[in-house]
């Protein structure tokens, strides 16, 4: 488990995180409530253990890779307090679907929603 929440963390995720061998068996991500800004890396999905990503308030952006969708072990992805746009991979809501996924948070509360979200459990504020 990594629990590196409210650090003062600054800069992007690296590209090749996922590519990190001893990281495939991590099971807790939690860099949360820093600022952490950037895209979240498609390699992300190598961490095939990770039963949760916790990366809420922190200056993320772009858009979310769809091999979010391959974190077939996922239970708990909050994202909500950062700048990430656009849909939520079908990906990702298949794991909600058919996996184990439990808790998904994203910014898709509003009138112009940050995420269009059609199967997230909660919604953090969002923009107008």
């Amino acid at each position: 488990h990594i629990h590196c929440g409210n650090n003062r963390i600054t800069g992007v995720l690296p590209p090749q995180l996922g590519f990190l061998g001893f990281l495939s068996k991590l099971e807790v991500l939690d860099l949360s409530s820093n600022s952490i800004s950037g895209t979240l890396p498609p390699a992300i999905k190598n961490i095939k253990g990770l039963r949760e990503l916790l990366l809420f308030d922190n200056k993320m952006d772009g858009e979310l890779p769809d091999t979010l969708g391959d974190l077939w072990v996922l239970e708990r992805l909050h994202l909500q307090g950062n700048s990430i746009e656009g849909t939520m991979p079908d990906s990702v809501c298949e794991l909600k679907d058919n996996y184990a996924l439990q808790e998904l948070i994203t910014d898709c509360r509003g009138r112009n929603p940050k995420v269009i979200c059609r199967c997230c459990t909660a919604c953090g504020a969002s923009g107008g």
